[in-house]
């Protein structure tokens, strides 16, 4: 397809550290599996970009594989721009997916292939064209409501709070690609992400209307009926890109363009506000519920570690155990 090189990032279209299966083709193709590290791939050379975390790990992982180790932050090791610079001749087309890559990060990119006489790509979904023989589907788990005696604050305040941020940016709109910030707005919570309680999906919210993107076969009738009753609309997971594209071109949205995909960012055919999301402040601010939640939290987990260090007082000069023991004797005292 005329491509000299392409970059595989460990993220999904949401810009996620910890991402599903279906998403992890830099796993698949490099053999690493750390949360955080980057493969280049040109027609001749292959490497892999990590941090000291990982040093050991991709070492032993990318052993025969045919991907050179990049250890980040060394001196004297180059970044992945500044090998791409150095390798790839003028005029090579350097291509990306670009729903792996932020609109910042494309933007970076692009500057990088622009001062170095390199051609830039943003639609090469790799994955689609080589992954295709055992590729996880993306999951299918149910979503459930976060009830508000949890919460604290219904679903229908928040979003207002949101919007209200949104109108001091002289916005109509906001699109969210974010899982926790979603999960947060709408009181929502699912199993999409090993340890952490979000599910894959798209937010738009305006005064007029308001619509969760997201696998049908996720919602059940209790959760269609509480969408309903807080005035979102459901639309499938895939067919965000159309929406956005048919957004009237006097609408103003907000993106925040750290998290928002290149790809989305650019089927946007109206004036765009770029903003850093304005729910991360709102839901660093916890109410007085959270609060209580919280302290109840590290009251059971304290309890817990307490009953955890007297077993091992007790138990840990008989010899007769290994770490996996202690992790399983925190797992049973937490319950």
């Amino acid at each position: 397809l005329g491509v000299d090189a392409v970059i595989i990032p460990g993220t999904d279209p949401h810009q996620s550290e910890y991402i599903s299966g279906h998403w992890k083709l830099r796993d698949w193709v490099s053999g690493f599996t750390g949360s955080n590290g980057t493969a280049v791939v040109t027609l001749d050379q292959a490497g892999l970009w990590t941090d000291s975390r990982y040093f050991l790990q991709a070492a032993a992982q990318l052993e025969s594989s045919g991907f050179d180790l990049h250890k980040e932050d060394v001196p004297g090791e180059a970044t992945v721009n500044e090998w791409l610079a150095s390798n790839l001749h003028d005029g090579a087309v350097l291509a990306v997916d670009g729903y792996l890559f932020s609109i910042a990060q494309a933007a970076a990119l692009e500057e990088l292939c622009g001062r170095n006489g390199l051609r830039f790509a943003s639609d090469f979904a790799i994955a689609d064209r080589v992954w295709t023989d055992g590729r996880p589907s993306r999951p299918e788990g149910k979503i459930y409501v976060h009830d508000e005696k949890y919460a604290g604050e219904s679903a229908t305040s928040k979003m207002q709070r949101v919007l209200a941020e949104v109108e001091k940016a002289d916005a109509d709109s906001i699109f969210i690609p974010s899982f926790d910030e979603i999960a947060w707005t709408l009181n929502l919570r699912g199993g999409d992400v090993e340890f952490t309680p979000v599910f894959i999906s798209y937010l738009y919210l305006s005064n007029e209307t308001k619509v969760l993107f997201v696998d049908d076969v996720k919602l059940d009738s209790g959760v269609k009926g509480y969408l309903k009753s807080i005035g979102v609309e459901v639309k499938p997971y895939d067919d965000v890109r159309n929406f956005l594209s048919r957004i009237s071109t006097g609408e103003t949205i907000m993106l925040d363009p750290s998290k928002v995909s290149d790809t989305l960012g650019r089927a946007l055919d109206c004036i765009k506000v770029y903003s850093v999301s304005p729910i991360a402040m709102l839901k660093a601010v916890k109410n007085d519920v959270q609060l209580a939640g919280t302290r109840k939290a590290m009251e059971r987990d304290g309890a817990a570690l307490v009953r955890l260090f007297m077993w091992l007082e007790e138990n840990a000069k008989t010899g007769k155990y290994s770490e996996l023991d202690v992790w399983k004797k925190g797992i049973e005292f937490r319950g």
